[in-house]
């Protein structure tokens, strides 16, 4: 065992009284139910400011997790015409409804099996359906004894736990909570980005600023990522497109015309909402990863990008990239 690994394991045989219920705190428990539909759950999102909400059978048990991603799956995944798509979402020319079947690069579903699903009176487009439709984020359900040092391994492969007392849901436990613990206990490595070269990816999901925004979110669903890099026409990093931004059609996703503005203009008028105040962070190799992660904490981020000396994104470094490396 390696100095890191026996550091992290002092620290959890002290600590080891910490529990999921000591993480808590006190957040308002934000739910939706499974019949509910897909406009539904824009509005939630937008109100509650959220990228996930837990989805509630009629018996009010948890049957899953509903996440931003599963919504951009599934408008690019079963919305094959234009008929299909004005039906779950509207503001769209025909035009514009024609340009979103083109970009679809995505099949999840047949149209046969959607065709099925219907005839047997299942709607496809209510959230009990669409739950983890982007096959991302499976549900994780712990109790409120399970241990912090369970709790940091199971968020590092998931980006958010349900905690549950039996079938009664007692509240959600994210990675921000778990590395921002961990980081108030000074658990991250003072060590530099130049020295941890393999803290994050190198593997970043870019587009240009004048380019579309659906193509953004687009290509954000094929990488499996939930950040996109803007790059002006020299590479240089000059905002960031992640998807909570997806709110911008509006709450009840009735302006979906916004997803063929450019980045730029879509990204602005983010900012007259006042949906995406903190603009772009940065990090440099001469900074510690201790730095980094209390950065990401202190500006409500979930990833952060390594630039070079030209400004060009080299690196993406995520909440969930701090953990693995902490654990490893």
């Amino acid at each position: 065992m390696n100095d890191l690994n026996l550091y992290f394991w002092q620290f959890f045989l002290q600590k080891i009284q910490m529990s999921a219920a000591d993480l808590l705190g006190d957040k308002p428990i934000v739910t939706i139910k499974s019949n509910d539909r897909v406009n539904d759950a824009f509005k939630v999102f937008f109100q509650a400011n959220v990228l996930s909400v837990p989805v509630l059978s009629d018996s009010g048990k948890v049957i899953g997790l509903l996440d931003m991603e599963d919504v951009i799956f599934f408008a690019i995944s079963i919305c094959k015409t234009s008929q299909e798509l004005g039906k779950y979402f509207g503001g769209l020319t025909d035009e514009q409804r024609a340009e979103f079947v083109e970009l679809d690069a995505i099949k999840l579903i047949s149209d046969e099996d959607i065709s099925k699903l219907s005839s047997q009176g299942i709607t496809i487009d209510s959230a009990g359906f669409i739950t983890n439709f982007s096959q991302r984020n499976q549900l994780v359900a712990v109790s409120p004894s399970t241990s912090v040092e369970e709790l940091a391994a199971a968020l590092c492969t998931t980006h958010r736990v349900v905690v549950l007392d039996g079938d009664k849901l007692l509240g959600i436990i994210t990675q921000s909570d778990m590395v921002k613990y961990l980081s108030e206990q000074d658990k991250f490595s003072h060590k530099t980005l130049q020295e941890l070269d393999d803290v994050g990816s190198e593997n970043i999901t870019t587009i240009k600023e004048d380019q579309k925004v659906l193509e953004a979110f687009r290509d954000m669903a094929l990488n499996r990522s939930n950040a996109c890099a803007v790059v002006d026409s020299n590479g240089k990093l000059v905002s960031n497109l992640s998807s909570l931004d997806i709110r911008g059609v509006s709450s009840s996703g009735d302006l979906m015309d916004r997803l063929y503005w450019n980045v730029t203009n879509y990204q602005k008028s983010i900012e007259v909402l006042g949906l995406n105040p903190r603009g772009i962070h940065t990090t440099t190799v001469d900074q510690t990863l201790s730095q980094v992660v209390k950065a990401m904490i202190a500006n409500k981020r979930h990833h952060i990008y390594l630039v070079d000396e030209s400004g060009k994104p080299v690196r993406v470094i995520s909440l969930g990239d701090a953990l693995r490396f902490l654990r490893r």
